[in-house]
């Protein structure tokens, strides 16, 4: 048996896995332990913030420009994305009190999606949602949803200058996004072109051109359209790569 807790930008994702006679008990016992947990303890606040703030200030200060660019990019786009520099500065105006009847605040107007997988029937699956929800308290179905949608990026070109935030860094990076509609033969053409095209984009700009020791293409999917991204972090000013 196992469970994970984990923190979305649009909710929170509560995941159990193990045997089906077993599940509804771990899904009850860990919802329960959510709805329970009005406060923290002083030394589970320091230890948590603690390792929270040092993830986001190497975030912020000591990001691979390769990671930096790409998390930009998705901080720009993304409807539920907040700048991890302004995580680092609101977390440092929280204090413990905050989290009092924090998960009354979270629980008491949400909603439970769930996806179920494996050796269930629907009964048992309506089961474990039924399980989860009355452990949680989920009282009614909230008025609003926050919505999750992404920018469209304007016709044309758009060329973007970020500055890197760490000193000690000596590398560029140069990252192209191509943004096309969520449909069915785009995500069939882009990863088709990508698993074509990589190998080259890998050989002429990594082997033979040596632009960079990170050279990368590849496809994904977001929230409303799917990408081709090429990314080459190197040593050369970004003008000369793009060039």
């Amino acid at each position: 048996l196992a469970y994970g807790l984990s923190a979305l930008p649009s909710g929170l994702e509560l995941s159990v896995s193990g045997f089906r006679d077993k599940l509804p008990v771990l899904l009850g016992c860990v919802a329960q332990k959510m709805r329970d947990a009005t406060a923290l303890s002083p030394s589970t606040f320091e230890i948590v913030r603690d390792r929270y703030e040092r993830g986001l200030r190497n975030r912020v200060y000591k990001q691979r420009p390769v990671d930096l660019a790409a998390r930009k990019v998705r901080e720009s786009l993304g409807s539920l994305r907040f700048r991890a520099e302004d995580l680092l500065e609101e977390l440092g105006s929280l204090k413990l009190s905050d989290f009092d009847g924090e998960s009354s605040r979270l629980l008491d107007e949400c909603r439970v999606e769930a996806l179920v997988i494996g050796d269930l029937c629907q009964q048992e699956a309506f089961e474990l949602v039924a399980v989860a929800s009355k452990a949680l308290g989920v009282p009614v179905v909230p008025d609003a949803l926050p919505e999750r949608s992404e920018a469209e990026l304007p016709p044309g070109r758009t060329v973007w200058h970020i500055d890197g935030t760490n000193d000690e860094e000596r590398n560029n990076c140069v990252r192209l996004e191509i943004q096309l509609p969520a449909d069915m033969n785009n995500y069939v053409y882009a990863s088709l072109l990508v698993r074509m095209l990589s190998p080259r984009f890998f050989e002429e700009l990594r082997t033979k051109q040596q632009l960079g020791y990170l050279v990368s293409m590849s496809s994904a999917l977001h929230e409303g359209f799917r990408y081709i991204t090429c990314s080459v972090q190197t040593e050369f000013p970004p003008e000369f790569v793009r060039a």
